[in-house]
């Protein structure tokens, strides 16, 4: 049931006046005067009134982006149905992984026995950032070389579980399999110049406000040796088995 509604619109401020005096003293959500609402918009170079088009850009641009998660999670939430074991909820992965650091999308815990001192637990990736991943195996690292590398370094080349959707807390992703970090691709590969990527990046650069970096292409195999533990949701001594778990297939590929 909705509650009556009575729009009075006034393009004077003679009118604008009058009704704000009409309406005084009632509970009559009243409209700004024409000034008021003409000092948001800008003169066009034909002497056009046009919106204020970086509040409107701007604008837009947050209801797109509503719009693709609530879509994203509608979407997900009906595949999830359809195959439970493979599609969980992103609060629920992320509270089954050790305490840590995360950079790109990838779950660090501590880890005395690896150079760097640390050791990736998971991979959780952007469905909409990574063009060339589900064909290629390979994911977009946006950020300088430098931090690639060290990320890179960070990682370990041991197996870890991957994760792929969009949005966070309840929105379900999709458990991809697991996977082994190989190495950066140079820039002359051509998986660069891939049509896919070509056509995300110009989609990117089209819609961001500030400059972007990268994206560097980090190349990940996947491991199809059968395993106990696929990811950290199986585990039923939760974050440390998965820490444990972690720990156990660092040390068989370092040995």
């Amino acid at each position: 049931c909705l509650p009556n509604v009575r729009i009075i619109a006034v393009k004077s401020e003679e009118l604008h006046a009058a009704m704000t005096s009409w309406a005084a003293g009632s509970s009559t959500m009243q409209m700004p005067s024409p000034n008021e609402f003409l000092s948001g918009m800008a003169m066009s170079p034909t002497g056009q009134v046009s919106v204020d088009l970086e509040t409107s850009s701007k604008t837009r641009l947050h209801k797109q982006r509503r719009v693709k998660r609530i879509t994203a999670k509608l979407d997900n939430s009906a595949l999830a149905a359809l195959d439970p074991s493979r599609w969980f909820a992103r609060r629920n992965i992320e509270e089954a992984l050790p305490a840590g650091t995360k950079a790109c999308g990838f779950y660090f815990m501590v880890c005395s026995e690896t150079p760097s001192g640390e050791l990736a637990t998971c991979l959780v990736l952007h469905s909409g950032q990574h063009p060339l991943f589900r064909k290629h195996h390979a994911a977009c690292l946006y950020c300088p070389e430098r931090e690639a590398s060290q990320i890179l370094t960070r990682a370990g080349t041991h197996s870890i579980p991957v994760f792929w959707g969009q949005g966070g807390g309840d929105v379900m992703f999709e458990f991809l399999g697991s996977f082994r970090v190989l190495e950066l691709l140079h820039p002359a590969c051509d998986l660069y110049s891939h049509p896919d990527l070509l056509l995300h990046l110009e989609d990117l650069r089209a819609r961001s406000r500030r400059p972007m970096s990268g994206p560097q292409l980090l190349q990940l195999q996947e491991d199809l040796d059968p395993k106990t533990w696929q990811h950290p949701l199986q585990m039923l001594n939760g974050p440390e088995g998965w820490a444990a778990e972690m720990r156990q297939r660092c040390e068989a590929d370092l040995s």
